[in-house]
Parts: structure tokens; C-alpha cells; sequence
């Protein structure tokens, strides 16, 4: 009886906290969807040209690695000649493949290299995204911005501020908006936009987040 009591104070309590809530204070978080605002800027495209241009250079640099070793193979067995003995021949053998390991491992490297720029492009994007967000999200009271995602089942579509962060951008940006700032689409690159739902609320399905 006594732990049904307190429970019951527990609860009156949650429930009398909530109606003293100051009006404007409701919601505890706002929505952006990073791909929306991306597309909206042009900067979907502008990254991906940037990690095409630095994969193309990281491949210049391969294939120059690559050329200087085989023309080192090629040298040591134009100097071993016909009359080169087992042992010389082995030891050519082994510098082959160590040569075939190098330009492997050089390939492996460069691959972590265009993720990690790939990555600190997108995370650039996201802190100007976030200097942005942060005073829009103030003025509806949020605590917190989230990311349109799979992370993210349900949301009022008045806690997505997604258009509003993009028309504030382009006013930085000096841009003159031609069309109505988009809305969630769906997407595959910087998380899960939202869909309608019956009711008029939204509900977020798709996994997108990179």
C-alpha cells in the first residue's frame, strides 16, 4: 500500500510539473534534414566533387608509386641477366611480390584517405548547419536538434525547421531562393527524411544516416 502510494505522488507530481509548464516551452526538440538542406545549397554536389577530385589525385599518386616499383623490378632483372642464379632469381621473385603487396597496401590506404576527407566535408557541412540551426532552435524553445532519420520514429511537422534553416542559409549565402525551400525527401546520404501520416503528424521509417 505504501509503494502504490508513492507511486501514485510520483505520478501527480510528473503530471502537475507538466500543466505548470510555461506556454512556448512545449517542445523539447526540432527536426532538420540534412540531405533536404544539401540539395537545397548545392552542397550534395559540391562535396561530391570535391571527393572525386581528391580520389583522382590519391590515384595519380598510385599509379606513380606503382610505375617507379615495377621499373625498379625491371632494372634489377635486366642487371641479374641470363646467368642469374637460383638464389638471384628467388630474391627478384620475392621483391615482386613485395612490390604486388605495397601498391596493395597503397590502395587500401588511399581508400581510408578519401573516407576520412569524404567524412570531414560532411562534417564541416554539418557545423554550418549547426550554426545555423542553434538560434532558430532556441526561438522555438527546443533543448535539442535532431537529424531526420531512422533514429527518428514520429515528429509534429511543426517541429521540423528544416525549411526555415534553408531560407536562413540562402539569406547568408547572398542567394535570392527561386523556389519554395524544399521538404523532406527521401534519400540515401545524410540521414532518413520524413513521410505524412494519416493524422498529419510524421513518421520517419527509412535507414539513411552516413
Amino acid at each position: 500500500m505504501r509503494t502504490f502510494i508513492f507511486a501514485i505522488l510520483a505520478a501527480l507530481t510528473v503530471l502537475c510539473s507538466g500543466c505548470n509548464r510555461p506556454e512556448g516551452a512545449a517542445t523539447s526538440a526540432v527536426l532538420v534534414d540534412l540531405d533536404a538542406v544539401a540539395r537545397a545549397m548545392g552542397r550534395d554536389r559540391a562535396i561530391d566533387k570535391k571527393v572525386e577530385q581528391a580520389t583522382q589525385a590519391l590515384n595519380t599518386r598510385l599509379l606513380e608509386a606503382a610505375a617507379t616499383m615495377e621499373k625498379e623490378l625491371k632494372k634489377q632483372q635486366a642487371d641479374l641477366g641470363t646467368n642469374a642464379t637460383a638464389e638471384q632469381r628467388a630474391k627478384v621473385r620475392q621483391t615482386a611480390q613485395k612490390i604486388q603487396e605495397n601498391i596493395q597496401n597503397n590502395k587500401e590506404i588511399a581508400g581510408q584517405a578519401r573516407q576520412r576527407f569524404q567524412l570531414e566535408e560532411i562534417q564541416h557541412f554539418r557545423n554550418e548547419v549547426k550554426a545555423v540551426a542553434a538560434p532558430i532552435a532556441e526561438k522555438h524553445h527546443a533543448s535539442m536538434i535532431l537529424l531526420a532519420g531512422s533514429d527518428v520514429l514520429w515528429f509534429k511537422p511543426s517541429a521540423d525547421i528544416t525549411a526555415t534553416v534553408i531560407e536562413e542559409m540562402r539569406s547568408k549565402a547572398g542567394a535570392t531562393p527561386t523556389n519554395q525551400p524544399e521538404k523532406a525527401e527521401t534519400s540515401d546520404k545524410t540521414n532518413t527524411p520524413a513521410s505524412q501520416s494519416s493524422s498529419g503528424d510524421k513518421d520517419t521509417t527509412t535507414p539513411t544516416n552516413r
